[in-house]
């Protein structure tokens, strides 16, 4: 959990969904020429697949797991805010399209999960999230 500018604690797919969300705001439109007499119509251009959305998805698999394993006997206080800022650091990493960042971050996350797993602070049922951080970083490293 992170606090919003408001001074409530934001929930994890709050924290994912809010930067995405303020980026995907469109600036002014740029008013498009008139085509002239003379030119060919132009054909569309075929959309290109984001290379990150894989990541992203697996970003949002491992954050719901995260969540599911917080609390009650499962990771808490300092462990819980190591990961959900790495978790935000991933976030950005991602919107911003920075490969390098997205793995760095991706490598800590799966190293502190699996640190909290060896040392029974993550249930071996709540173990989910480990496979979790590693489709993450197997998303991050075909960027």
């Amino acid at each position: 959990m992170r606090r919003s500018g408001h001074g409530r604690r934001m929930h994890c797919q709050e924290a994912l969904i809010a930067p995405r969300a303020a980026a995907a705001t469109p600036s002014a439109a740029a008013p498009s020429p008139s085509p002239s007499p003379s030119a060919r119509p132009s054909q569309t251009p075929k959309p290109t697949a984001d290379a990150f959305a894989p990541a992203q998805t697996r970003l949002a698999n491992l954050c719901n797991a995260i969540a599911a394993a917080s609390g009650g006997h499962g990771i808490k206080g300092r462990e819980a805010n190591e990961l959900n800022g790495l978790l935000a650091q991933a976030q950005r990493a991602l919107d911003s399209h920075d490969a390098v960042g997205a793995r760095k971050t991706a490598d800590q996350l799966f190293q502190a999960i699996n640190n909290s797993i060896r040392n029974d602070r993550i249930d071996k049922k709540q173990a989910q999230v480990l496979v979790d951080a590693e489709a993450l970083q197997d998303a991050v490293a075909r960027l």
